[in-house]
């Protein structure tokens, strides 16, 4: 089978998981012999990363070129449509993407598309004059396309921007790492972009609420960073209210974290914290759990099961909710925590693991071919 995967950033871009996600899932196609390959731009990538942009590369995960513009990657898809039985774009918003979808629809060609969270009313919500624009054009020409959501979250929230259309929902899935094993420090951290979705001033205010954080002398690390002059002005409104709330000493910012680094903070941090107003799924999760961490998570995201599972918390992200639970987390006896992180991991195995999971995409991709 001749899949083509198209999106704005793809690996080693370091601008969020989608990127990463795309990486393992054309990984792991490659690995069963399907023939891959991906059209994206230089979005995220940095110098070091040594990419030559504009030039077709031969990869253990497929064939890929890295445009450095979106009109280009645009046209190079048009070029490859008809030489993949699969076409899969991401993100609604990503001009060659709705674009890409228009032409699609124009040839009669089937489509799967991947929103990656856009969906929600609060992605929706910013910019919004420009989505709501984009969303008028595309709706009357999807009637081709399967869209993928990571969640049952993302599933209600497709269907009810769309109407009844045709949702395959998986999550998404990872190459999971050996676990670090390492000493546990007395510290809570969150991942991820420095960005007003992610209710980050909650989880601030919630530290100052808590009544176990000073006292068991815990810090948070705040680990992420900003992509743009908002997103600045966001992250210079969190390290102000810090000042104000007068917990500097509980609470540090510790900027973009990758690689061997996340691993390690991963492992050696007592509990994960996403305090989002929404997610369609949440990579950090899986990847904090993966090395035996518990996670908080808010309901805004898709992740009851953590409690289902005793892995971790699903709660109200408003500060007094996270407050609560970060003192219930930092008070549970010993055995009942190490009990949470043994469940971690063969959690991750079970439901998460790539190896074990490809073949489900890989039925999706022959359903749609023989339609």
């Amino acid at each position: 089978m001749h899949i083509l995967l198209t999106a704005g950033s793809f690996y080693p871009a370091e601008n969020g998981g989608p990127s990463n996600a795309l990486y393992w899932h054309s990984k792991a196609l490659s690995e069963k012999k399907q023939e891959v390959t991906i059209i994206t731009t230089m979005i995220g990538i940095k110098k070091e990363h040594n990419i030559q942009p504009n030039t077709w590369m031969n990869k253990s995960f497929g064939k890929i070129i890295y445009y450095t513009n979106g009109l280009k990657a645009f046209m190079a898809t048009i070029e490859n449509i008809k030489k993949n039985n699969i076409i899969h774009i991401s993100s609604l918003f990503y001009y060659p993407s709705f674009l890409t979808a228009l032409y699609c629809y124009i040839i009669k060609e089937k489509l799967i598309w991947s929103p990656r969270g856009e969906c929600s009313v609060e992605a929706l919500a910013f910019a919004k004059w420009k989505k709501n624009l984009i969303l008028k054009i595309i709706k009357p020409y999807i009637k081709n396309v399967i869209f993928h959501a990571t969640s049952s979250k993302e599933t209600l929230e497709i269907k009810a921007l769309f109407g009844n259309v045709q949702v395959v929902e998986f999550p998404n899935f990872f190459y999971l790492e050996k676990q670090l094993n390492l000493p546990v420090k007395n510290q809570l951290i969150y991942v991820g972009r420095i960005h007003p979705i992610k209710a980050i001033e909650n989880l601030i205010q919630a530290v100052a609420l808590s009544a176990t954080m000073d006292e068991r002398s815990f810090k948070l690390k705040i680990a992420g960073t900003y992509k743009d002059h908002n997103e600045e002005l966001y992250y210079n409104s969190l390290v102000k209210l810090v000042t104000t709330l007068g917990i500097g000493h509980l609470v540090e910012f510790v900027g973009h974290v990758t690689g061997e680094d996340k691993t390690i903070l991963y492992s050696t941090s007592y509990c994960l914290i996403l305090p989002s107003h929404t997610e369609n799924f949440g990579n950090v999760v899986v990847e904090a759990l993966n090395q035996g961490t518990p996670v908080i998570a808010a309901k805004n995201t898709p992740w009851r099961i953590l409690e289902e599972n005793k892995i971790g918390l699903h709660v109200s992200n408003i500060p007094e909710e996270l407050a609560s639970a970060i003192d219930t987390i930092l008070s549970l006896e010993q055995d009942g925590y190490n009990d949470m992180r043994d469940n971690a991991y063969s959690f991750c195995e079970k439901y998460y693991a790539i190896d074990q999971n490809i073949e489900k995409w890989i039925g999706v991709y022959n359903q749609c071919v023989n339609q």
